[in-house]
């Protein structure tokens, strides 16, 4: 005789959702997003594919002041509503390259989490690294950045974008050339077919994201 057991579905679309890794204490479901390029532009996934660019760069140039040279979105669409609420965090490497002698440089990471409808880009969290000084000629000077965003509670329609926007600043002192250079290949190559003029050596180009969504746990 067959029997008939009840069949127990979740009463939410959120306990559907898969995590990372869940921190109880806090409330919050860790999803781990890598920076990642298409032909299309820049995106935030949650697999380690193949990068169109290994990284992106900027010429920096003679000023009294720090400019704009690079700047790159990375965005991924809900296609479910989200809620945002906690700390975020991201790990990026980055690098100052002296290619003249002279050259003293000033360079510095900022970082934003926006949330974007189509129309609209609101700024949810920013954040901004210690910048580095670059005094040796012909040098690069690489390194690994984490920055930290507190995000108070932030609520994604369906059809919403999540989108981290990266810029890097900095100035040659008097004479010089230079460039910087943030990595984001998720698979972890030192460089591509697309990127002929730099190489990040032995030193890691994947870029990370945690984003904490906001979960019932009851109680």
């Amino acid at each position: 005789m067959a029997l008939n057991f009840p069949v127990l579905l979740p009463q939410t679309g959120e306990a559907l959702a898969n995590y990372n890794y869940t921190d109880v204490s806090n409330g919050s479901g860790i999803e781990v997003y890598y920076l990642a390029t298409t032909t299309s532009g820049g995106l935030l996934v949650g697999n380690t594919i193949y990068n169109h660019h290994v990284m992106s760069s900027g010429a920096l140039v003679a000023s009294d002041a720090l400019n704009l040279v690079l700047t790159k979105d990375f965005d991924v669409l809900f296609n479910v509503p989200k809620n945002i609420k906690g700390t975020a965090f991201l790990s990026i490497p980055w690098v100052t390259q002296s290619k003249t002698t002279p050259a003293t440089i000033y360079t510095q990471l900022e970082v934003k989490l926006k949330k974007w409808n189509g129309t609209t880009e609101t700024v949810i969290s920013q954040s901004s690294g210690a910048g580095q000084t670059t005094t040796v000629n012909v040098y690069n000077t690489m390194r690994m950045d984490t920055f930290e965003f507190p995000i108070s509670l932030t609520h994604f329609k369906k059809g919403e974008t999540l989108r981290l926007n990266v810029t890097g600043w900095g100035r040659i002192v008097s004479t010089g050339a230079g460039k910087i250079y943030i990595g984001h290949d998720p698979m972890n190559r030192a460089s591509g077919a697309y990127d002929p003029d730099f190489s990040f050596g032995t030193e890691t180009t994947k870029a990370q994201l945690n984003i904490p969504f906001k979960i019932d746990i009851g109680g």
